[in-house]
């Protein structure tokens, strides 16, 4: 973990600057702050799940995490969009325009948050189910892939190339391995279903990018267009995705489980 995860600012410094390092961390707080609110929420959750786990309901279980999948990856692409546009405004209201990274490394930072929430239902399940044995390895080697893709890239693209390198090493490793992993030994079911949700909901995804990218262009980039855009952003994005799943299952699942609660 601490391979993966916390040596970003070590390289920026060393391959680019320590001046890099410090706009990093403005942008760094903002994504820290959400991510760690959602880490309280997976940990509640993983409790609920091994319950389920201990008495051996696949079915149970298949259905949850078809459930969790939706609003997981909503929340995932809410951030990606809402970050993607809005950052580099936001640091220039609190601290200035002299402090912005350039439009690609703010996007690639945003994909990392994407992808990793999108995906956090197959960790938790995997977790929850003691199966961390299957992928113990596959975890040392996506941190060794990390650190050398990081060193690789970031001589070739600096700051981006070592946030490029994060999102490669996920997903040459974890990203298509435990959705397997979970599908045969924790549902009994092809991982076919995983990958079909997975896809429609990035296509949402990309849907919702579009047209909050068209609908906040020509917006000013003061305090309250700022709070204009992100509101814009919310509506725009949980609209597609409640749009286009408003007539699924696992939709359906998840307002009747919301509604009795």
């Amino acid at each position: 973990t601490v391979l993966i995860n916390s040596t970003d600012n070590i390289l920026i410094s060393v391959l680019v600057s320590t001046i890099a390092v410090g706009y990093y961390s403005n942008y760094y707080t903002v994504v820290s702050a959400i991510t760690g609110f959602i880490a309280i929420i997976n940990v509640s959750l993983i409790a609920g799940i091994g319950n389920k786990a201990a008495k051996g309901a696949k079915q149970e279980q298949s259905t949850l995490f078809d459930m969790m999948l939706l609003p997981y990856h909503g929340i995932a692409a809410l951030g990606f969009i809402g970050f993607s546009l809005l950052f580099n405004n936001l640091i220039t209201i609190w601290l200035g325009s002299e402090y912005l990274f350039d439009d690609v490394t703010v996007f690639i930072i945003s994909f990392n948050f994407y992808i990793t929430n999108a995906i956090s239902p197959v960790w938790m399940f995997r977790e929850a189910n003691g199966l961390f044995d299957k992928v113990k390895f596959l975890v040392l080697i996506r941190a060794g892939f990390n650190i050398l893709l990081s060193i690789v890239f970031g001589v070739l693209w600096e700051v981006f190339g070592i946030f490029l390198a994060t999102a490669v090493s996920l997903i040459i490793t974890n990203f298509w391995y435990e959705p397997r992993i979970i599908s045969k030994e924790i549902f009994g079911r092809s991982q076919l279903i995983y990958w079909r949700k997975q896809f429609i909901y990035f296509l949402e995804t990309i849907i919702a990018f579009a047209l909050s990218y068209f609908a906040i262009k020509y917006l000013g980039n003061s305090f309250v267009m700022l709070a204009l855009k992100a509101i814009i952003i919310v509506g725009i994005t949980g609209g597609v995705f409640l749009i286009c799943n408003l007539k699924s299952e696992d939709y359906k699942r998840i307002k009747n489980y919301v509604f009795r609660k």
